[in-house]
């Protein structure tokens, strides 16, 4: 490992990712970055996800794994798990069934080195969907004025490109166990510190039949994506701005529930999901 750069920390939570794991692990080894150690928490796995996560660390110094036993603790608790045990300098998230872009640490590392006023970035994602094949990349806003005022209104930064400065956890405290996690956490970041996302797809994200919310989960969904939302208000917004912004979260809100009935429809019709 080269030891005269910033060690990345990237971490991984998977529970029955046996389907992915595998893929997910060998775009992390593939990074042109050198510096890196990759920490695989399999919470509470009953399929072979372990067994994956196991073969990993043997053939590599740099990977790690933690065990939670069944039923496992949930995403949240488990990704704390990984930072405590973090060595790095910086800290990534990877999501267990999304492969990393070859170059994303490299590309990171590079744009914060040349922005130290910066605490986080992401970047653009590609989503394939396991199925159809059909594919379709989020370009969220680079610039950190824009992200800042994204975030407003939804997740700013494709969490599973999300890489951020190891001393913002002392700040931020960890993931709390919410429904909208990531996006809580990343506007909790951006709380403390500017963020921003790199011009450059930097994770492929497979979508399929288990990424679809049932439609009573839905619509529960809804009034816990307004509170988020204005928590995010509350928190990055100006004084002034924020009646405006109130409206714009319960819009959106709605919005998000059609889009994702629609969703739902769509893959019932096409007899993907129950």
């Amino acid at each position: 490992m080269a030891t005269d750069l910033p060690l990345i920390s990237v971490i991984m939570a998977a529970q029955n990712e046996e389907a992915y794991l595998e893929q997910a692990i060998a775009g992390i080894e593939a990074q042109t970055y050198p510096a890196w150690e990759l920490i695989v928490v399999n919470d509470g796995s009953t399929d072979g996800t372990g067994d994956i996560a196991a073969a990993a660390a043997r053939r590599s110094p740099r990977i790690r794994t933690m065990e939670i036993p069944p039923p496992g603790v949930g995403v949240a608790e488990a990704r704390n798990r990984g930072m405590a045990a973090a060595a790095g300098d910086l800290i990534a998230v990877a999501d267990a069934d999304d492969v990393a872009h070859p170059r994303r640490l490299e590309w990171q590392v590079s744009f914060f080195e040349e922005h130290p006023d910066i605490g986080a970035v992401g970047g653009w994602c590609e989503f394939v969907d396991v199925v159809t094949g059909e594919r379709s990349t989020w370009r969220p806003p680079t610039e950190p004025r824009e992200v800042r005022l994204y975030a407003t209104r939804g997740n700013p930064i494709p969490h599973t490109t999300l890489t951020f400065r190891r001393d913002l956890l002392d700040e931020v405290d960890g993931y709390r166990d919410l429904d909208f996690k990531d996006y809580d956490f990343v506007v909790r970041l951006l709380s403390r510190r500017d963020g921003a996302n790199l011009a450059q797809v930097l994770a492929t994200v497979h979508v399929h039949p288990s990424s679809v919310m049932t439609g009573s989960r839905i619509r529960d969904l809804f009034g816990r994506g307004v509170r988020t939302r204005w928590r995010a208000v509350r928190l990055l917004a100006a004084p002034a701005a924020r009646p405006v912004l109130y409206i714009r979260a319960v819009l959106l809100a709605l919005v998000l529930l059609c889009r994702r009935t629609m969703e739902r429809w769509r893959w019932r019709r096409d007899g993907r999901v129950p």
